[in-house]
Order: C-alpha cells, then structure tokens, then sequence
C-alpha cells in the first residue's frame, strides 16, 4: 500500500509542478532537493537496520560504514562546490538582455 501512495504522490508532483519562470518554483525545488534527501537518510538507516536484524557480520558493518562515509564526504564536496559557484554567480552583477 504505501507504494501505491508513493506512486500517486510522484504523479500529482509532476503534474502540480510549477513553470520554471512561476514565483513558486524556488520553493518546489527546496521542497523537492530536502525530500530527495530525507529519502536518502531514511535508506541509509533501512540498509543499516538491515544488517542489524540479519544478523551480518562485522565485515559487512565496516564494509558498509566505509561506503557510506565515502559517500558523504563526496556528498559534501559536491554541496559545497555547488554552493560556492552559486554564491559567485550572484555576486557578480551580470547585465540581463
């Protein structure tokens, strides 16, 4: 059932999406930027219950807390980047056309 509900709530997001030049766009993209990375954190602590109630061993523990740490740090790299190419964007005054 909650996947029947995930289903219908990525349909009515495509459709209920503003046009790119709407005043509400900036706020679907913070919506839909936070949501994608809550999903993300709530997979991460699902892979790490998992492990947990399988009963895996230590090796896939540190295997997995190896992969996520890299994952993060590459993660933070990237929101970092991102964000100081942002900023310096909108700090310097471009004419418009």
């Amino acid at each position: 059932m909650d996947l029947n509900i995930c289903n219908i709530v990525q349909i009515l997001a495509f459709f209920l999406r503003p046009h790119k030049d709407s005043k509400y766009r900036k706020y679907w993209n913070w919506y839909h930027h936070w949501v994608g990375r809550l999903a993300l954190f709530f997979a991460a602590i699902n892979i790490v219950l998992g492990i947990k109630v399988g009963a895996a061993g230590n090796s896939w523990k540190i295997g997995y807390g190896f992969n996520l740490a890299i994952l993060l740090i590459t993660i933070i790299t990237l929101e970092v980047l991102l964000w100081t190419r942002w900023k310096n964007n909108n700090s310097s005054s471009m004419p418009t056309y």
